[in-house]
């Protein structure tokens, strides 16, 4: 099973740093600041500053991607949760449809011997 935020295989240049919060807020929400930092910092063995967290995080709360709650700890926005299980589901029609037509016209280019 395909874990959501495995950060075994992750490396610095490979993963940004907004998908790396979204990642840790996936495993344990709300997050602070500070707490999301030290998390990043320890799964991905990154030399990450703080300010480039606080950065990635004001931009990811402008983009409506985070939230805050009463406490001003971060999570992850319900709504734009809700954005991308309907894309997916979009995709997977569409890439289901796709495969099948794609598989039809093989078929139909055979030619027997």
């Amino acid at each position: 099973m395909l874990e959501i935020g495995s950060f075994k295989s992750m490396h610095n240049a490979e993963y940004p740093t907004k998908e790396l919060i979204i990642s840790v807020l996936f495993q344990e929400w709300p997050l602070a600041t500070s707490e999301i930092y030290y998390r990043v910092r320890r799964v991905n063995g990154s030399e990450i500053t703080y300010q480039a967290i606080h950065k990635q995080l004001k931009l990811l709360l402008k983009n409506s991607i985070l939230v805050k709650n009463n406490e001003k700890k971060y999570l992850v926005n319900e709504q734009w949760l809700e954005w991308i299980m309907s894309q997916a589901l979009q995709l997977k029609r569409e890439y289901s449809t796709k495969s099948k037509r794609t598989n039809y016209n093989l078929v139909e280019n055979v030619v027997l011997v």
